[in-house]
């Protein structure tokens, strides 16, 4: 992950609230594709529309945040998280109505739907390695695997010490390990498998920080 540090971030979200598209890109490029990431793994519709609002919030609001580079980071995911509910209310709320015989074939091209089986099954094999898992320990997964944060900074999202986050981490990656080491039913544990692959743990060292909150 392109992570800014402390005085780089500074200079960036200075020039970015005088308008600055240039500091916009730098902060936007070192947080996005870890919201992107995040948003798929919490099943958004559609992350990419819902990626763009989470950063029309961020500037909405940009002139009011205080914090470092780390505070920055916590703040755009609870934003992104807040995002990803206001879609699903609106999912609920919106009438789904069937295509036209023939509209479905002009709305994307067969490389595209080959793309999008690809990313479904590999989604579908990684809600499945996440059902093993506690509804505390899932959650700090999708903040430190696929949001690629800290344990203090998805212990400031979650308001939980960061102590108690790395224990659920450490249990949920045992959880994990334990699903993909299993074998499925009717093969033996000797039998060769394909998977997919898991993404690999971020560090649970993380820099000295206080907490918000504590």
């Amino acid at each position: 992950m392109s992570r800014l540090c402390d005085e780089d971030f500074e200079r960036a979200l200075a020039r970015a609230r005088e308008g600055d598209e240039a500091a916009w890109a730098v902060l936007y490029d070192s947080l996005a594709p870890q919201v992107l990431g995040y948003l798929r793994v919490k099943g958004a519709a559609d992350p990419e529309e819902v990626l763009g609002d989470v950063f029309l919030h961020v500037a909405r609001g940009v002139d009011a945040f205080e914090g470092e580079a780390s505070q920055f980071r916590s703040w755009v995911f609870v934003i992104a998280t807040s995002r990803l509910y206001d879609e699903r209310r609106r999912m609920r709320r919106k009438p789904t109505d069937p295509l036209e015989a023939g509209v479905e074939d002009h709305l994307c091209s067969t490389a595209d739907v080959e793309a999008e089986v690809e990313r479904s099954a590999a989604a579908t094999e990684v809600q499945h390695l996440l059902g093993a898992l506690t509804d505390d320990q899932r959650a700090v997964v999708e903040l430190k695997i696929f949001g690629e944060l800290t344990s203090q900074e998805a212990a400031d999202i979650l308001g939980k010490p960061v102590g108690a986050v790395k224990a659920q981490y450490r249990r949920a990656l045992g959880a994990l390990r334990r699903q993909i080491d299993a074998p499925t039913a009717g093969e033996s544990a000797a039998t060769d498998r394909t998977v997919v692959p898991f993404p690999a743990p971020v560090s649970l060292r993380v820099p000295t920080a206080v907490t918000r909150g504590s």
